[in-house]
């Protein structure tokens, strides 16, 4: 009798067990999200019982999930901060935001090229429509205007990642 409930009990592990994990998304880590409301509150560890350590203000901010732990996300924001969110909280809605101090051009791709249309500010957010892993610019939304951004000026996107 203990050897068939035993026997029940290493196959359910074995052969069940991988379709009913509920503890992690299947998604690559790491990967992009955004924050899904206005305020969004960032604890020291994966519960409701971790201190809240600070509260994003804004819905649309990107930031880097580095981690899972059941319903709850570690993420990294631009500034390299870390802390934990329910899975709530983000939406998979590609957004960006400067990363570099100087600013970043946003371009129209014309004939001859691309022409600068607006200065962006380190910290201005906007919408990711398109960005192939083989190009250096990904096309974006900023305030209604669309247009070209180089990869390297945002965070939001990786280097080798399309996003469509």
């Amino acid at each position: 009798m203990k050897t068939k409930i035993l026997l029940k009990t290493i196959l359910f592990a074995t052969f069940l067990c991988p379709f009913f994990d509920l503890k992690a998304s299947q998604l690559p880590i790491p990967r992009f999200v955004s924050t899904r409301y206005n305020e969004v509150n960032i604890r020291s560890g994966p519960g409701l019982r971790y201190p809240i350590v600070w509260v994003y203000k804004q819905n649309n901010m990107p930031l880097e999930i580095i981690g899972e732990f059941d319903v709850w996300r570690k993420v990294k924001d631009i500034d390299g901060d870390e802390g934990w969110v329910n899975k709530n909280m983000l939406t998979g809605r590609r957004n960006f935001m400067v990363s570099n101090e100087s600013g970043a051009f946003l371009y129209q791709k014309e004939v001859k090229g691309f022409v600068k249309m607006a200065i962006l500010e380190q910290g201005v957010m906007g919408k990711i429509i398109k960005c192939h892993s083989l190009d250096d610019y990904c096309y974006v939304n900023v305030s209604d205007f669309e247009g070209f951004i180089k990869r390297l000026d945002i965070f939001g996107v990786y280097n080798y990642e399309d996003v469509d």
